[in-house]
């Protein structure tokens, strides 16, 4: 339960440390590393850069409870290097819907977090163990994978057409998924219940969505 595996422990590690620096140093890491539009502000290196700056604290702690429910049952199913290209392109994902809504809509600032990455994390845990089940913290109650998968994309078109979360960048939530989906199907990974002797195993997270950009 407590084992992480390699890539999930380096991410963890990451969006920790570059947070503490965030917060404790004199540089202005949003300018810098968070993703700009295209002439706004904007380099190449943000579009991966930006996913581990946070908006604070609580914004850390989803990223990290996303990363830790999910990540390391994928990885290893996916195998190391399919799963780290998987979170990558989630990530690469999320920051070009993001660009391509700012080129439409017109600037909005800059976006920061790991939500394309831990969205794309959310979808393969529905495309890998569809129907594994999921306890809710709120409600409590108990659904399978891929009707988890399919309440968040509710949600995110929701939030998006209603505008109850303003500030947030949902198409960004959509892209991660989308570059998850391009990798699943592209490269699937090891399934992991092919030999029929795997038990059903109840994993527990919140319905609320990975944390916004």
């Amino acid at each position: 339960m407590f084992s992480l595996a390699p890539i999930t422990l380096t991410l963890l590690v990451l969006n920790v440390a570059v947070h503490l620096l965030a917060v404790s140093g004199d540089v202005n890491f949003a300018r810098l590393f968070a993703l700009w539009p295209i002439g706004h502000g904007f380099k190449p290196w943000q579009l991966l850069t930006h996913s581990f700056l946070h908006t604070g604290w609580w914004h850390l702690f989803f990223t990290v409870l996303a990363l830790w429910c999910c990540g390391s049952d994928l990885e290893r199913a996916c195998g190391p290097r399919r799963y780290a290209v998987l979170y990558g392109a989630s990530v690469l994902g999320s920051a070009a819907t993001v660009q391509i809504a700012a080129a439409i809509t017109g600037p909005y600032g800059y976006a920061l977090g790991a939500s394309g990455g831990t969205f794309g994390l959310l979808l393969a845990i529905g495309f890998v163990y569809p129907e594994e089940e999921v306890q809710l913290i709120f409600p409590p109650i108990t659904i399978k994978a891929k009707a988890f998968v399919a309440l968040n994309v509710f949600l995110v078109l929701l939030f998006w057409f209603t505008g109850i979360q303003p500030g947030v960048a949902h198409w960004g939530h959509l892209g991660g998924m989308m570059g998850a989906y391009a990798v699943l199907r592209r490269w699937p990974p090891r399934w992991p219940r092919d030999d029929g002797n795997s038990t059903p195993q109840e994993t527990t997270v919140s319905s609320t969505p990975p944390p916004p950009k």
